[in-house]
């Protein structure tokens, strides 16, 4: 099983602990390796037996990302977002020079409440997926 190099699981680790402070009930977690299902994009939350659509990812650029870490450690308006464009800078250079990516394919799900990034290490046949995923509880 393929593992996160200690770099990266250094930089997940110091955002687990802020915003695990900060949830109490909810925070940020981290899946590796994963697949994602690029022909399904729609979000789909099962409460209760009850099927939801909860919107479909897109494709993510530094804004989305830099938006997905302002709410992963408590700073989810979004002016405030454009103070993690450097954070989503490092992390995008972390995964590039640890994990050998020559390229690199982000989608992304806003649920307001919930988010998810999805990082797709050189697309193609031997990809491989890190899932991020923050919730408030």
């Amino acid at each position: 099983m393929k593992q996160l190099p200690p770099r990266l699981i250094g930089f997940f680790d110091a955002l687990s602990a802020i915003s695990d402070g900060a949830y109490q009930e909810g925070g940020f977690s981290i899946k590796y390796p994963v697949s994602f299902d690029r022909n399904n994009l729609e979000v789909i939350w099962i409460c209760g037996g009850v099927e939801r659509s909860e919107g479909f990812f897109q494709p993510a650029g530094l804004k989305d990302i830099a938006t997905f870490f302002d709410k992963t450690i408590l700073a989810p308006s979004a002016p405030s977002a454009e103070s993690r464009v450097k954070l989503a800078e490092e992390f995008l250079s972390i995964v590039r020079s640890e994990m050998a990516a020559d390229q690199l394919e982000i989608w992304y799900h806003d649920g307001g409440i919930t988010a998810f990034l999805y990082t797709c290490i050189n697309p193609g046949p031997n990809e491989h997926w890190i899932e991020l995923f923050w919730s408030v509880d």
